[in-house]
């Protein structure tokens, strides 16, 4: 047997082997296992403990297996799904676009894959092996974006206790991706229209300017124009920063694309769960298509898909089991923070007709409390409006959860 374990190692034969014998010992064992078997097993274990092994030995095979194939997907291949006419001229945009070093705007709707555009012109542009380093301009503390974009030196403010390299510096070479450049506070946008017109940088609290060689593609779903007319946003670095302009089209524009979309994150979101890969009903499908797109694009997709993979028990995603999430609470998986999870809930107005039986703790009690019960229940029936799914699945086709 162990001969059989060298021969299968030394010709790259990944089969997983199980070795069963009825010699066993503690050293045969771990000679086993050193030689690449995936189990051990005794004679004397029950029958049903051998085809448990069996059986798991074949799952980590299968995973593995797709493991491999997720990788090579994300290594080569195009990050974005899809292969309808605006999808096709979006990559082309791309390609065409990337080797140039210039600064780009990328403008588009949350959730329609801003960032995925930006990491394929990385991807495609002179130095791919270089950092990509992505900025959530929001999210940043106003009195430290000048520090994470360009730096600080030691002593520059309280708790600076040593040097610390900005976006800029990191990115060195690479790419700097400032998502929602729209929320910069003006002072970090005068700051930043300087290094984009200087290639270099000054670290907070610092003296020496460093030259950079980073190339900046900021993204924004605001209307900048807009912003500049109202005084929100520098005229000089929205010009500074448009040099080339890619518009990424909202999911309801390439809705054909939804299924090859759809199999994808089936594919990654299971594989991720470490479950068998679940398949999705045609009619299903047929209203996912017919859902009009206007919350979170293509994260919209992907967040519904997740919870449909987690509500479904079987390998098969249907109609009726995702209609049965419409009145369970909302729950939100977890995600990193380019990825937020965005649930659409139902408005109502006003509340339901109460009967009188079920408001009789309304009335002035004997200690003189008024109406703590009934108040009560008012809360909680709010709070079960708020929190009713309104899921694309258990709406009509061409209906809108709002």
């Amino acid at each position: 047997g162990f001969d059989v374990l060298r021969t299968l190692g030394e010709r790259g034969i990944e089969t997983p082997v199980v070795v069963y014998t009825g010699t066993g010992s503690y050293d045969r064992c771990v000679q086993a296992l050193r030689l690449g078997a995936y189990g051990f097993i005794d004679k004397a274990e029950s029958v049903e403990r051998v085809v448990q092994e069996v059986e798991s030995a074949l799952e980590r095979l299968r995973l593995l297996a797709e493991v491999e194939s997720l990788k090579r997907d994300l290594g080569t291949d195009s990050p974005l799904i899809g292969s309808s006419p605006a999808l096709q001229n979006l990559r082309e945009e791309i390609a065409r676009i990337a080797p140039v070093p210039s600064p780009v705007l990328i403008v588009g709707e949350s959730g329609s894959g801003k960032e995925l555009v930006a990491r394929e012109l990385h991807r495609l542009g002179s130095d791919p092996k270089k950092s990509f380093v992505a900025i959530n301009s929001a999210a940043l503390p106003e009195n430290l974006v000048e520090s994470e974009l360009f730096g600080h030196e030691r002593g520059a403010f309280t708790g600076a206790s040593r040097t610390r390299k900005g976006a800029f510096e990191v990115a060195a070479g690479g790419t700097l991706f400032l998502d929602e450049i729209g929320e910069l506070p003006m002072p970090a946008q005068a700051k930043l229209l300087r290094v984009l017109e200087e290639n270099q940088i000054t670290r907070l609290g610092g003296e020496r300017s460093i030259k950079i060689d980073t190339r900046v593609v900021a993204a924004t779903n605001r209307d900048l124009d807009q912003e500049v007319e109202a005084s929100r946003f520098r005229r000089d670095l929205y010009y500074r920063v448009n040099v080339h302009v890619i518009s990424v089209p909202p999911l309801r524009d390439h809705l054909s694309d939804i299924p090859e979309l759809i199999d994808h994150f089936l594919t990654v979101t299971c594989a991720r769960f470490g479950v068998r890969k679940k398949k999705l009903d045609p009619g299903a499908l047929e209203i996912l298509m017919s859902y009009r797109w206007e919350q979170n694009n293509v994260r919209e997709l992907r967040n519904i898909v997740e919870r449909m993979i987690i509500a479904t028990s079987g390998d098969l995603i249907g109609i009726e089991s995702s209609k049965q999430r419409r009145n369970a609470r909302s729950f939100s998986p977890h995600s990193s923070a380019t990825t937020g999870t965005s649930l659409t809930r139902r408005k109502t107005s006003g509340s339901p007709t109460t009967p009188a039986s079920s408001r009789s703790c309304d009335a002035t009690t004997s200690s003189g409390t008024e109406g703590v019960c009934g108040r009560t229940h008012a809360r909680s029936r709010r709070r079960v409006q708020q929190n009713t799914i309104c899921h694309p699945l258990s709406l009509a086709p061409g209906d809108s959860p709002l």
